[in-house]
């Protein structure tokens, strides 16, 4: 009986320790590895579209429908991921300085709160 009882015992710290493990690695991925990775990963594909728009643009193609150089066309992929790379570093600067992440209502709809109440008054006027 005393050797169950001690796997029991040395199943049950592991499984616990395992358990804890689990849920640092999740609170650290969920906040500031998240955003570091998503900066790293759209950093990546802005240099490798940089790099393609820049051998392209030393060709001659022209896009078939808008008659424009190819190189305008494919320079959305180094600046879109620019751009969302900057704004993964700016909120992990701002989630390093607040602890806080940004916070969107998407039920809240701009000048609907406004309109309501002029409703309202021209009800009750």
């Amino acid at each position: 009986m005393k050797i169950l009882d001690r796997l029991e015992e040395w199943i049950i710290a592991t499984l616990m320790g395992a358990a804890t493990l689990v849920v640092i690695v999740a609170v650290v991925d969920r906040y500031l590895f998240g955003l570091l990775a998503g900066a790293v990963f759209t950093g990546i594909v802005g240099t490798l579209g940089a790099s393609f728009v820049w051998e392209i643009g030393h060709t001659d193609q022209t896009s078939a429908d808008m008659e424009m150089p190819m190189w305008i066309v494919y320079l959305a992929v180094p600046l879109g991921s620019y751009l969302m790379c900057f704004r993964f570093l700016q909120v992990l600067v701002a989630f390093v300085r607040t602890g806080e992440l940004p916070k969107h209502d998407h039920s809240h709809v701009e000048g609907l709160a406004e309109e309501t109440a002029a409703a309202e008054k021209g009800v009750h006027a």
